[in-house]
């Protein structure tokens, strides 16, 4: 999950005052980092018992790598807007990503928005983001048990929640709806948490 410097420095005195100030709501990191990071989500269990949130601030703050699922507004936001990712940070996505950008962009030309040529550069700039992308039975499975639980007849948004699940510390979104939707079952954090300082 995160990286392993990150509990490995554990027992050192910066380590603890980081965590302390977090608890005490004085976090030790900048204004931009702070405002990123609005995480929600269950407890889990790490070395310390120390909360999803406070990994994931612990873990940018240190710069350690932290995995990210990303929905397809999110990857459409991060080149309409030339969204540099800290090289830090590991992108994952369902395999679905790749149809959903690519519908997402020829609708936009259908509707007059974007010109057909600008549409293909942001096609061609997805695709040269590194996004792991993953589509696995396991995550298939995990999928369909979600929707199946949550009551959503459709499974696409739980295959980003089952990946989250599975590979990612935290699921990055500009649904806020689906963001309220998901609280308990996975983190979520900010598209400012991807930005570069």
């Amino acid at each position: 999950m995160l990286g392993r410097g990150v509990w490995s420095s554990r027992g050192t005195p910066r380590y603890k005052a980081m965590v302390a100030a977090i608890h005490a709501g004085r976090s030790a990191m900048t204004h931009s980092n702070r405002e990123a990071l609005t995480v929600r989500g269950p407890g889990v269990e790490t070395p310390d018992s120390v909360d999803v949130a406070t990994r994931l601030t612990v873990a940018v703050a240190w710069n350690a790598m932290t995995r990210f699922v990303v929905d397809c507004g999110v990857v459409l936001r991060l080149v309409s807007e030339e969204i540099e990712v800290r090289a830090e940070h590991e992108l994952l996505a369902p395999t679905l990503l790749r149809s959903q950008t690519l519908s997402a962009m020829h609708e936009a030309v259908c509707a007059g928005e974007i010109p057909r040529d600008v549409a293909l550069d942001r096609l061609n700039r997805i695709w040269a983001i590194p996004i792991r992308l993953l589509g696995d039975a396991v995550l298939r499975r995990r999928a369909f048990d979600l929707a199946e639980k949550l009551g959503w007849a459709e499974t696409y948004d739980a295959e980003y929640l089952a990946l989250t699940q599975l590979q990612a510390d935290a699921f990055v979104t500009l649904d806020a709806q689906l963001a309220r939707r998901v609280e308990g079952i996975v983190p979520t954090a900010t598209i400012e948490a991807l930005r570069t300082p």
